[in-house]
């Protein structure tokens, strides 16, 4: 594996990575958003569900189930992201705007947080490797393995040409980009898996790599 550098690993990485604004929601268990979502003529309930969610995830990110990223404002203002400590989430006096994408605990302030799974530090400390539907008999790379990545590619770049979609997420893209690749490329048998969450993500990473490199946006 090549070396890697933590700065632009960090940096990878928020960018790849849900918003607060919608981790609380994401990142809650099931039953919770099932609850919340069933309960939008309750305003009260509704709130007092959000502020469960939103523990829950807090205390996922101060145990390390979770990672958060952000741009340190203060004490001194920083240019990149960089993993914030779990110790911030866990501090009583820790205050957090789940909206604006904020927390000031133990005398430092993070902006712009974005939070995602272990499972995505895992792939960024990883070389680039295409993920693969094993149920997709499409483009092969050498050794024989099969990539979704120019179908994958045709999607996002429709997709992607849509303002509302550009700078969403995996998690929050997902629906949109599954329901166009599923009606472009599903045979007449009905038999082709939809994307993971994880493909998505890595799919997203490799697409705007290559529009940086050919100085597209």
């Amino acid at each position: 594996m090549a070396d890697i550098d933590p700065e632009t690993l960090a940096a990878d990485t928020w960018q790849l990575a849900d918003p607060l604004d919608f981790a609380w929601f994401g990142f809650a268990p099931s039953d919770l958003k099932t609850q919340y979502r069933d309960s939008g003529d309750n305003p009260g309930r509704t709130a007092a569900l959000r502020q469960m969610m939103e523990a829950e995830v807090r205390g996922k990110i101060g145990d390390g189930e979770l990672a958060a990223y952000g741009i340190l404002t203060a004490p001194k203002l920083e240019d990149t992201a960089r993993r914030i400590p779990t110790t911030l989430f866990q501090a009583q006096s820790a205050s957090i705007d789940w909206d604006q994408g904020i927390i000031t605990s133990l005398g430092r302030t993070f902006a712009e947080i974005r939070v995602c799974g272990l499972e995505m530090l895992r792939l960024e400390a990883a070389a680039f490797t295409d993920p693969v539907s094993e149920n997709t008999p499409r483009n092969k790379r050498g050794g024989g393995r099969i990539s979704q990545y120019p179908q994958a590619r045709e999607v996002l770049e429709a997709l992607l040409a849509v303002p509302s979609y550009a700078s969403l997420s995996a998690a929050r893209l997902l629906e949109p980009f599954n329901r166009a690749y599923l009606d472009k490329f599903c045979p007449p048998d009905g038999k082709l898996p939809p994307v993971s969450e994880r493909s998505l993500r890595n799919y997203l990473k490799r697409y705007r790599q290559e529009l940086a490199e050919t100085g597209l946006k």
